[in-house]
This record gives C-alpha cells, structure tokens and sequence, in this order.
C-alpha cells in the first residue's frame, strides 16, 4: 500500500496495515507533541492517530482523509494520509534515490519506482515504534 503524504509517498507491506478507514473525528489528546491528531475508538480499541507529515517535518502537506490503521499488542497506531492506493509491487524497480525526510536508516526497506509512482518502503514495526518512543 502507498500513501500519499504531502509530497513523498510512503510504502507498507499490505500486510502491515490492519484497516484502511476514512479520518472522523478525533478527540485532542493534551500535552501530546504537535504530530499526534488526536485519538478516536477503532476495532474495538483507542487508536492514536499520528500525522506522518508533522511527524517528518513535511512542507507542502494535503488534508487527511484516511487512515491506516498499525495494531501491535501493545499498542494501536493509524497513520494519516490524503490517499492510498494499492501497489503491484511486481512492477517496481529499485531506485537509489536518497530522501532526507527518512530520518532513521532502519525505516527504510527500498526506495522503490513504478510507471505511476515512486514511493519508499517503509518497516512498519520500525517506525511505529519510532513513533511510540517519542511519546
């Protein structure tokens, strides 16, 4: 699965992702950092919904509109995006492209290029608790 984050695309196994669900209201958690929209009920569990783009330090982001949902044990993530779209990852062709928004080698699978899109493959686990330790 790609997201569209603002500028960049990022990538997830389809594996990875639990549920792709439309943003509704989020309820404001206080003292949290800036990238953290909010929380809201999802699957039976509190999902804190992180905004990737304020979490990168992104200019030029789009509104969200839907979420991609991350579950652990511990823990639940949805990460906000303004689109998503499903990626044959048979077409892709491994690029050497080098993205300075990826702040953490050990996120980084691939940066990888299709005919409609270049996009980098992410490791889920890594960055959500990347995410989770900045809390």
């Amino acid at each position: 699965l790609v997201a569209d984050v603002g500028p960049v695309h990022l990538g997830f196994e389809f594996t990875d992702v639990v549920e792709v669900f439309p943003v509704a209201r989020a309820v404001q958690v206080p003292w949290a950092p800036d990238w953290v929209h909010g929380a809201a009920y999802r699957s039976g569990r509190v999902v804190t919904l992180v905004d990737p783009a304020r979490f990168l330090a992104l200019e030029g982001t789009c509104p969200p509109t839907v979420a991609l949902l991350f579950e652990r044990p511990d823990r639940a993530l949805a990460l906000l995006a303004s689109s998503v779209r499903v990626v044959d990852a048979r077409q892709a062709s491994r690029t050497h492209a080098v993205q300075l928004y990826v702040r953490e080698a050990e996120w980084l699978r691939a940066s990888l290029s299709t005919p409609e899109v270049d996009f980098h493959l992410l490791d889920a686990d890594a960055l959500t608790d990347s995410i989770a330790g900045a809390f």
